[in-house]
C-alpha cells in the first residue's frame, strides 16, 4: 500500500488526465442555483428556466419543449434572425447573472484535484468554471478550454490568447472579443469559428492523444454533437499503444441500469483494452480520491500492483481551508 504521504512525493507521471464537462457537471455542483438560488439549466429545461426565452418561441411558433440545441438550429436553418438573435440575447444574459457561491463548491476541488500537465475541455456556457479558476489561481491548476465558448470569456484571434472579456490581449493591447455560444447543431462548424476556437480544438486533439485517464462528467455526447464526438474520437485513436488507459464517467446518481448501460455505450469508441467505469459521484472517481496524483495512483495499480491510500479531502465550506489542504500535495511539483 502506497500511502498518501508517498503518492504526494510521487510526480513521476507526464501524461495528462484529461476531463470533460457538460451541463450536467454544473447542476451537480450547484443543485440548489448559484449563489441567488438562480437555476442552472440544462438544454432540455433551458427555454423554461430562462426567463422569457419561452414566450419568444412561443410568439415564434416554436415548441419549447423540445431540446434547446434543436430549437436554435431550427430558426438559424429557417432564417428567422430575429427570433434567433433575441434568443441569443436571453441567454447570453441569464448566464451572465449567474454567481459563484462565496463557499466552496464542487468545482473548486475539480480544479484543485488536477495539476497543470493535466487539461478540462467544458462544453458549457455558464461562468462557474472560468470564476472557480480565478480564485485558485495561487495553485498550479489545469489548463482549460472552452469547446463552446463561455460568458465569461473573451479572446483574442490574433494570438489565439483567451482571458476575462473585460480584459485585452497582453500582446497587441486589443480587446478582448466575446466568444460564440450557440451553433446550429446541425451543422457545427467549429473551425468557422475564429482562430481562436480552431486553437482550443487543435489542443483538444493534443491532450485527447497523449491522455492516460479521461474522465467525462455530466457530458451525455448528445447525437447533436456528433462532430465534436468524431473530431476527439479520431484524436483517442490516434495513439496506437493504449494498453493501460483508463476511462471513468461520472453522472447522476441512481441511474436505472438500462440508462446506465446507455451513456456508457456512447463512449465505447474510446474503449482499447480497458473498461469503462462509471461513477455516480464526483467523491467516487479517481480525481476525488487521488487528488492531483491520479495518474501515478492508476500506473502504480495497474502496472505494478501497488494500491494507493484513498486521501482524506476536507469536505467543508471555507475555500481557503481547501485551498492550504491541496497546497500541500501541490508543494512537490515544483515550478
Amino acid at each position: 500500500m502506497i500511502t498518501c504521504d508517498e503518492l504526494a512525493r510521487d510526480v513521476s507521471m507526464t501524461r495528462p488526465h484529461v476531463v470533460l464537462l457538460g451541463a450536467g457537471a454544473s447542476k451537480a455542483a450547484f443543485p440548489y442555483g448559484d449563489a441567488d438560488g438562480r437555476v442552472v439549466p440544462l438544454m432540455d429545461d433551458l427555454a423554461q428556466v430562462v426567463p422569457g426565452l419561452d414566450r419568444v418561441l412561443a410568439d415564434a411558433g416554436i415548441d419549447s419543449s423540445r431540446n434547446f440545441e434543436e430549437v436554435y438550429s431550427g430558426l438559424v436553418e429557417a432564417g428567422v434572425n430575429d427570433t434567433a438573435r433575441s434568443v441569443e440575447k436571453l441567454v447570453q444574459e441569464y448566464f451572465s447573472s449567474l454567481r459563484m457561491p462565496s463557499k466552496s463548491t464542487l468545482y473548486d476541488h475539480l480544479l484543485l484535484s488536477l495539476r497543470s500537465k493535466d487539461a478540462m475541455f467544458t462544453f458549457n456556457w455558464d461562468p462557474f468554471l472560468f470564476d472557480a479558476y480565478e480564485r485558485n489561481r495561487a495553485l498550479a491548476l489545469p489548463q482549460l478550454y472552452f469547446l463552446h465558448g463561455n460568458v465569461r470569456v473573451g479572446c483574442c484571434n490574433r494570438h489565439r490568447l483567451w482571458g476575462p472579456q473585460s480584459a485585452v490581449c497582453p500582446l497587441c493591447s486589443t480587446p478582448f472579443e466575446p466568444l460564440p455560444l450557440l451553433y446550429p447543431v446541425r451543422n457545427k462548424r467549429y473551425s468557422d469559428s475564429g482562430d481562436y476556437m480552431n486553437a482550443q480544438w487543435e489542443n483538444a486533439r493534443g491532450y485527447f492523444r497523449n491522455a492516460l485517464i479521461f474522465t467525462v462528467f455530466g457530458y451525455s455526447a448528445p447525437s447533436s454533437d456528433a462532430e465534436a464526438m468524431r473530431l476527439l474520437n479520431s484524436a483517442w485513436d490516434e495513439r496506437g499503444d493504449r494498453l493501460v488507459e483508463h476511462v471513468e464517467i461520472i453522472d447522476r446518481p441512481n441511474l436505472e441500469s438500462d440508462e446506465s448501460q446507455q451513456i456508457q455505450n456512447r463512449w465505447q469508441s474510446f474503449v482499447h483494452y480497458h473498461h469503462v467505469i462509471m461513477w455516480g459521484s464526483f467523491e467516487e472517481s479517481l480525481l476525488s480520491r487521488f487528488p492531483r496524483r491520479t495518474c501515478e495512483s492508476f500506473i502504480q495499480a495497474s502496472t505494478r500492483g501497488l494500491p494507493s491510500e484513498i486521501a482524506s479531502v476536507p469536505r467543508v465550506d471555507e475555500l481557503e481551508e481547501i485551498q492550504q489542504w491541496y497546497g500541500r500535495i501541490a508543494q512537490f511539483e515544483g515550478s
